[in-house]
């Protein structure tokens, strides 16, 4: 699936910005009209982790929502991992057959494992 203008990638190689990521749910894919996701995708940095929760659902589906997701993980620990993980508990199920959710589910068990 192509990936719409607007888009650039950071130090890791992965995508970053605001724009659309072709295929999946467009219920979770509906950045340009969610104003909260759109304000995520467009800052240079990665966004405060307090930015992220309460969006977890929706960036976990995502290909740009699930690295900034991810990069929090990196940047900010078990802590992190426990809190992301807490706010997903309702959906993990479905995020688990969603590529990036999967993957994304995989990086918070490593986070909070010892």
């Amino acid at each position: 699936s192509p990936v719409s203008n607007g888009l650039g990638t950071d130090e890791y190689g992965s995508l970053q910005g605001q724009g659309t990521i072709g295929g999946g749910d467009g219920q979770y894919l509906n950045q340009q009209t969610d104003p909260a996701l759109a304000s995520l995708y467009a800052t240079p940095q990665r966004p405060p982790l307090d930015a992220l929760l309460g969006q977890v659902r929706r960036l976990s589906r995502d290909q740009v929502g699930c690295r900034l997701v991810q990069q929090a993980l990196d940047e900010e620990g078990p802590m992190a991992a426990t809190l992301i993980l807490n706010e997903g508990l309702p959906f993990w199920g479905e995020a688990m057959v969603d590529p990036f959710g999967n993957y994304l589910f995989q990086k918070i068990l490593e986070k909070i494992t010892p």
